[in-house]
This record gives C-alpha cells, structure tokens and sequence, in this order.
C-alpha cells in the first residue's frame, strides 16, 4: 500500500473518530495530527502555570472548568499532562485529571 493511500485512510479515520468523540484534531509542527480531549473539571484541580519570566505558579483550577489536552508542549515530565484553560497552559498531574474530570462534548 502506498504511503499516500495510508495518509489518506488514517485522516478518513481521524474524522470518524472526531464525529464521535469530544476531541480537537490539532496539527502540530512536526505534521503528525493529534487528537486532544476536552474535560470538564468535577472538582477543583491542582495545577502549574509557567510564566512568561520564567516561574511558576501553583493554582487551582475551578469545578466546572472546561480544559482541553493540549499538544503544544509534548515534553512534560512522566504523569503530567499539558492542559489549556482560558487561553492559557497549565500542567496538571494525570492522576487528578483522570480522577476529578470527565470527558465532555461541550467546547
């Protein structure tokens, strides 16, 4: 099979998938498209927001947030996820996303 009927099926695939769950298809700067769930937050959520300066700060995000795993940064440290909320990057722990939010169709 050659690689462009491959490209062509997985994007075919990409678009089912996108119909039927809440993601967000991102292309990244590699080219690789990537597939990001949208949560809604059932509690509050710790988290780490990096600052322009080059610090940190350590926040709780609110119930009911809706957040979006984000692809822009792919280099987090083991069981952390990059997430955006209101615009802006935050990290949270895997654990407490998985634990505290549930998957949502709502943008």
């Amino acid at each position: 099979m050659s690689a462009r009927i491959k490209q062509t099926i997985h994007a075919e695939r990409i678009d089912v998938v996108a119909t039927q769950l809440p993601i967000e298809v991102s292309n990244s700067v590699d080219g690789r498209c990537r597939l990001m769930m949208k949560y809604r937050l059932k509690d509050s959520v710790p988290a780490v927001y990096h600052t322009h300066e080059g610090g940190e700060l350590r926040v709780m995000l609110p119930a009911r947030a809706i957040v979006t795993e984000s692809s822009q940064y792919s280099i987090t440290p083991k069981g952390i996820v990059a997430i955006l909320w209101e615009g802006r990057l935050y990290q949270v722990r895997r654990k407490d996303l998985l634990n505290k939010a549930e998957r949502t169709a709502t943008a």
